[in-house]
């Protein structure tokens, strides 16, 4: 072998043996990197701080933090949570919405309830993550003109009482909402698997399925409901007088009174009686 042809092979296999040693700590940094982004992790006992707020209409929680809503005389917000995962727990009123998230990434903890007694109700919660919102109030906690529920995620709004006008729900992802509803009008939508059941009453109702979600109705008596499916949604609704029916996919309608049926089905979808 000519020298020229023994330095060209030495040459290559240094380079190849500084390549394997550069991918190798590349990669190490990588996954030293990746377990410093996994966030803060809780330490310590539950803790439960008061958290002085101004009056507010509105909440906005992140973070999967779960929250809780009672009646009360009096404003009042508390978190429970480790201490140091309270610290970074942000509770702030901005411009009368109470924003309710973490100002850091956290990682594994023993969770955040954040819990509100209201003085007067709110006609807005925007909910992201995946934990719970729950009330325990014998009156309606969210009321108004207009009232919206927005959930995100996979986690749960649980005995929702909301009383208005224009009482909308929202459902996006595989989380759930229940709860019950007195209305004028009542609009809800599901994008994605999740389920919603209420009950109560609405002169009309419009609700829609983008998806495999499911509505849990019968309970909710309205005068007329207009529905709409797209894909293999499920509902079951209550209505008197009319029913209008837009099922594009595989979706199932069941109804509960007697109302006149109005239809529109492309696929393989159905309507029938409870």
């Amino acid at each position: 072998m000519k020298v020229s042809s023994l330095t060209f092979y030495y040459c290559k296999l240094l380079r190849m043996k500084t390549m394997r040693k550069f991918l190798w700590l590349f990669g190490a940094v990588l996954a030293l990197s990746s377990c410093g982004s996994m966030g803060i992790d809780g330490s310590g006992p539950i803790e439960r701080r008061n958290i002085p707020v101004q009056d507010f209409t509105g909440i906005r929680v992140e973070d999967g933090i779960h929250l809780y809503l009672t009646g009360d005389q009096d404003l009042t917000v508390n978190a429970e949570g480790q201490g140091n995962i309270l610290d970074i727990t942000e509770i702030v009123n901005d411009g009368g919405l109470l924003k309710i998230r973490f100002n850091k990434r956290v990682g594994n903890h023993a969770g955040v309830t954040v819990n509100i007694g209201l003085k007067d109700p709110i006609d807005y919660i925007g909910y992201a993550g995946s934990g719970t919102v729950s009330m325990d109030a014998d009156t309606a906690l969210m009321q108004g003109n207009k009232v919206l529920l927005e959930k995100s995620g996979s986690g749960k709004a649980v005995d929702i009482r909301a009383a208005g006008t224009d009482v909308s729900f929202r459902l996006e992802g595989s989380g759930s909402i229940n709860g019950s509803v007195e209305a004028d009008q009542f609009y809800s939508k599901i994008s994605g698997s999740g389920n919603i059941q209420v009950f109560g009453t609405s002169n009309a109702q419009q609700l829609e399925i983008s998806g495999s979600g499911k509505y849990r109705c019968r309970d909710l008596k309205t005068q007329k409901s207009e529905v709409h499916i797209s894909g293999s949604g499920e509902m079951e609704v209550w209505a008197e007088e009319e029913l209008n029916v837009s099922i594009s996919g595989s979706g199932r309608v069941r109804y509960k009174g007697n109302p006149e049926i109005t239809s529109n089905i492309s696929g393989s979808g159905s309507i029938s009686s409870l």
